[in-house]
């Protein structure tokens, strides 16, 4: 695959990571800002304001029941009315706005509490990700406004702003996720005053299985129970299928409960779907053994926002989790990268220290990948790539590093090497994974690998580049080989810089000599040509 490719598509990754990593920084800022108000009216102010300063418009507006809600960008009292709402009703709108003249803008509606308008002088149009920033804006501010409206209705209940503006807050800092997940099922205990709160998640591996990731209130004995239940099964499971919150007033009458679990005593449960991104991920229940209980609209609602709170710290974590494994990993084979195989190869050199063992280092490089790249193109080139980088990972151990340096050079990691023989079995089971047919594009492909062999407690730098030396040594004794880096290696490179140096100093120093040889024919023994050469006076080597 050609250098060009690869730093387009590098600088295509690197732009969207950029992008994403802008917008969940303004996003969590945003959240920020609005998290911090109490009142209503304030919230909206600050909302318009920071909506404009991230996305770096002169207007911002709310626009709610026929009215300005909020504003930024005209005169208090003096906002142009009609001609907002007018450009409410569309996506994104280019069009005069009262003395600011033709301005161009885009619009997100705010669930049910309006429309949130930013907009430029001129024309000067938004990009997808500025768009795509104002739709999670206006997520952020409907589920604060609910926060606060809550807090207003609750005031029996000041817990509430508490409770949800240190969730907001540890979202924003990137506290842990299993600590928020946990500071969500107490909040919404002590707030609500139910004694059996979990938040259960669906089974990446098992779509069919709700598992519980934070509890509060329940005995070990029953949490074993329910930990891991199908998901069509139980209130969860059924606020996870209908996709909607329900509330059971009567639990032991109820046909949905979960028929082989006794729960003691247990009168009402209360549970909400959680999202992810827009799916469905989860569910968060309440239950309770108190008699009579009956939860009240406010109530659900206060339910709700802590399963949608769930929901955002779930999708941050897993932005942190995608960010991460970006900055670690090759974007192409999935395999780790360099500065992830470094970093693993100082901890295992460290280890192995202690331990009295070393570490090894498997350097290899594909042969005739250029011929496959140049004649079949690069997407048969990425595909032959990734099938090696596979069959790579196949042949070690769960404690070994395979990863992928760039083009089409790998690297395995070996931790707790005692013989180096060890390697070179190792090595044999790398080249006998690679020697086999590939199909890639409708076309066979046949290729060997030449893999380089370092062990010892070098720095990582050094095993590379011993690993590096051996892999070359292997090229050339006729590639589809291993060899194990020996001293004589750094001295033949050696050797070859020192005469390489003394090459390029050689002409400065008038140290090459002309010498004309005349071509005698044999008949006549006259001259018929003359051969030149160039012998090179060096001051010490014959």
């Amino acid at each position: 695959m050609g250098s060009g490719t690869q730093q387009t598509r590098s600088g295509e990754s690197l732009a969207s990571y950029q992008a994403e990593s802008w917008t969940t920084r303004q996003l969590a800022e945003f959240l920020s800002v609005v998290s911090s108000f109490t009142d209503e009216r304030a919230a909206l102010q600050g909302c318009v304001e920071r909506a404009a300063a991230a996305i770096g418009a002169e207007v911002a507006v709310l626009v709610r029941d026929g009215k300005v809600a909020a504003s930024i960008g005209f005169p208090d009292g003096d906002e142009p009315v009609a001609d907002l709402l007018g450009a409410s009703g569309d996506l994104r709108f280019e069009r005069r706005l009262g003395g600011l003249g033709l301005c161009t803008g885009i619009c997100s509606l705010v669930e049910d509490e309006g429309t949130l308008l930013v907009a430029r002088t001129g024309r000067r149009d938004f990009s997808k990700d500025e768009l795509d920033l104002l739709r999670g804006m206006g997520r952020v501010l409907a589920l604060s406004l609910r926060s606060i409206r809550l807090i207003g209705e609750l005031r029996e209940r000041q817990t509430l702003l508490e409770r949800l503006t240190l969730l907001q807050r540890s979202i924003a800092s990137r506290a842990d996720i299993e600590d928020v997940l946990d500071a969500i099922v107490t909040g919404a205990s002590e707030l609500l005053g139910d004694e059996l709160v979990d938040l259960s998640l669906i089974d990446p591996e098992d779509p069919t299985i709700l598992e519980v990731v934070a509890s509060v209130g329940y005995a070990p004995e029953l949490l074993a129970q329910i930990r891991r239940t199908p998901v069509e099964i139980g209130i969860a499971g059924h606020a996870v299928t209908e996709r909607r919150p329900i509330v059971v007033e009567d639990y032991g009458a109820d046909p949905r409960r979960m028929p082989d679990v006794v729960v003691d005593g247990l009168r009402a449960v209360i549970s909400a779907p959680v999202y992810q991104r827009g799916e469905l991920v989860g569910a968060l229940s309440l239950g309770t053994r108190k008699p009579g209980r009956r939860y009240s609209e406010i109530e659900r609602d206060a339910v709700l926002a802590f399963a949608e709170h769930a929901g955002l710290a779930l999708n941050d974590a897993k932005a942190v989790e995608e960010t991460a494994h970006q900055a670690f990993h090759d974007p192409l084979t999935g395999l780790a990268n360099r500065a992830l195989f470094v970093d693993r190869l100082a901890q295992a050199r460290t280890r192995a220290a202690a331990a009295g063992d070393t570490v090894g280092v498997l350097f290899a490089d594909l042969d005739g990948f250029k011929t496959v790249n140049d004649s079949l193109g690069h997407a048969a080139g990425d595909q032959l790539l990734i099938i090696a980088g596979q069959r790579l990972a196949s042949v070690v151990g769960p404690t070994d590093t395979v990863a992928r340096f760039g083009g089409d050079e790998s690297a395995i990691l070996v931790e707790d090497v005692r013989q180096p023989i060890e390697l070179a079995r190792l090595a044999r089971l790398a080249l006998d994974s690679l020697e086999r047919v590939v199909e890639v594009e409708g076309r066979e492909v046949f290729i060997t690998a030449s893999i380089g062999i370092a062990v010892g407690l070098e720095e990582p730098e050094d095993l590379l580049r011993n690993a590096d030396l051996a892999m070359y040594e292997a090229k050339g004794q006729g590639k589809g080989r291993y060899e194990i880096c020996q001293r004589h290696m750094h001295e033949a490179v050696a050797q070859r810089l020192d005469l390489e140096l003394d090459l390029k100093r050689a002409a400065d120093r008038d140290e090459f000599v002309l010498h004309f040889q005349p071509i005698v024919e044999m008949e006549g023994e006259s001259v018929v040509g003359v051969e030149a050469l160039i012998r090179w006076m060096h001051p010490t080597k014959a």
